[in-house]
């Protein structure tokens, strides 16, 4: 994953790389960060900082961590 991330870092010396993602270690390669609200229907694009960026990835994992099912096998 390290090598993809810094492969990218380097292509984007010469062209423009637009990423989507949850993960905060994709962050850390970005220089401008938007964030994206659907409500009513409708969709709202706004200019985020990369630190506002980075808590809403990190709030996304702690609630996935939590409201993710777990499943469980009982031996027979």
């Amino acid at each position: 994953f390290l090598f993809y991330l810094e492969m990218i870092n380097e292509l984007s010396q010469k062209a423009q790389f637009i990423i989507t993602t949850f993960g905060p270690d994709l962050l850390k390669y970005g220089d401008k960060f938007y964030g994206i609200t659907y409500r009513n229907k409708v969709s709202q694009i706004r200019s985020v900082t990369h630190e506002e960026a980075l808590e809403f990835v990190e709030d996304n994992e702690v609630q996935n961590q939590v409201t993710q099912p777990v499943t469980t096998a009982t031996p027979s």
